[in-house]
């Protein structure tokens, strides 16, 4: 057996508590926070997780998290710094916190960041040097065209990339408090026979397996987040880079006569993972067929995976739902939890999805009476 095939058994085994979990005795499942903190926090009180005083008081329940913390709202990093001293605390208590990684998760750690919002920038601006902004406005003015007027490029440069943008970039880095926790999380967990994902099971769940698909993907989005910042260093790329240019840009540098191995193989990695990994949009990060698609397609699809990870259902996040409530579709073997938490956006409000031995229902953030996964509406045609 190979080093790296090793490598991969041991990354499973020691994250297996992470992803494949038999016997709990309650499972709670969000998603698609959006950096609505307030709604997440009343939820997650009305289903006996949190107390008044934001303290871990779920025992040995499982909350799950499935991927989309951020973007878009105020309080992504709030969110997080909650849901991080929760992992401890609930672990304590016997219990789990798991988070997932979806779209936006990866998107805040390769550099796509267009719906990152100004507050989300604002919480990341307290700890930003003007060293940092100094050294990335000079090299952002290197690319500029002659001749180059400082002062208006330094109006255009703060416009563009206002206070907190670099220090987020860091933040989220191979290095950075929230990128090294990210990118240590899984794209599925099964629990008791429920897969959890974020968008949902395409064929290549079925190819891989459980084990196979979160330690494949795990590792492509640390060697592409680790080359992303390698050449940042290097600053062949720049923090203000945005994804879609990483490719193009290192396609169009010529490499020193003494560069670095590790610049070289950091552009290898950009060039293999640009568009080909499993963080692109035919991945389970992004992928919408399972909620979007006719059934005679979509139920083979959604079989086969389940059989390949061990599973007899999937909770899905990532598209929301008509009517913002919790469905389910071909007979409870999909359920669908992203009812648009950030009301401001997505006019929605934070719904939890209830798991126990014999029973699954659905709490809103309102307290009002729980209910059961509604099935979704037939789409004509199907």
């Amino acid at each position: 057996m190979t080093f790296a095939a090793l490598a991969v058994i041991a990354a499973a085994a020691a994250h297996a508590n992470d992803w494949r979990v038999d016997d709990a005795e309650r499972v709670v499942a969000i998603s698609d926070i959006h950096g609505a903190y307030g709604a997440m926090v009343s939820t997650l009180q009305n289903v006996g997780i949190l107390d008044d005083e934001l303290a871990w008081v779920g025992g040995t329940s499982r909350l799950v998290v499935v991927g989309d913390i951020l973007d878009r709202g105020p309080r992504s990093r709030d969110v997080m710094d909650l849901l991080m001293r929760l992992e401890g605390e609930a672990q304590a208590a016997g219990g789990f916190v798991h988070v997932l990684i979806g779209n936006h998760e990866s998107m805040n750690m390769t550099g796509d960041l267009r719906y990152v919002s100004k507050a989300e920038y604002a919480a990341f601006a307290p700890d930003e040097t003007a060293e940092q902004r100094e050294r990335w406005f000079q090299a952002w003015v290197r690319r500029q065209p002659s001749p180059r007027n400082t002062p208006e490029l330094r109006k255009r440069f703060d416009g563009k990339f206002p206070p907190g943008f670099f220090a987020l970039r860091a933040a989220f880095g191979p290095d950075g408090q929230y990128g090294a926790w990210l990118l240590d999380k899984p794209a599925i967990a099964v629990i008791d026979g429920t897969a959890f994902v974020h968008g949902g099971l395409p064929p290549v769940v079925a190819e891989l397996g459980l084990d196979g698909l979160n330690s494949k993907l795990q590792s492509q989005l640390r060697a592409y987040v680790g080359a992303i910042y390698t050449l940042m260093e290097a600053e062949i790329l720049l923090p203000v880079d945005d994804q879609y240019d990483y490719l193009p840009i290192v396609e169009r540098y010529m490499p020193r006569l003494d560069e670095s191995r590790e610049v070289l193989a950091a552009i290898d990695t950009i060039r293999q993972l640009d568009e080909g990994s499993l963080v692109a949009t035919g991945g389970p990060l992004w992928y919408r067929s399972n909620v979007a698609c006719s059934g005679i397609i979509e139920l083979h699809r959604i079989e086969d995976a389940l059989e390949a990870i061990g599973a007899e259902r999937v909770v899905v996040g990532h598209t929301p739902t008509p009517g913002r409530k919790v469905l389910q579709r071909f007979g409870g073997r999909l359920v669908e939890i992203d009812t648009g938490m950030l009301n401001f956006y997505y006019n929605g409000s934070g719904n939890a999805l209830v798991l126990t031995d014999d029973d699954i229902d659905v709490h809103n953030q309102s307290g009002a009476a729980p209910y059961d996964p509604i099935p979704h509406p037939r789409s004509v045609g199907e």
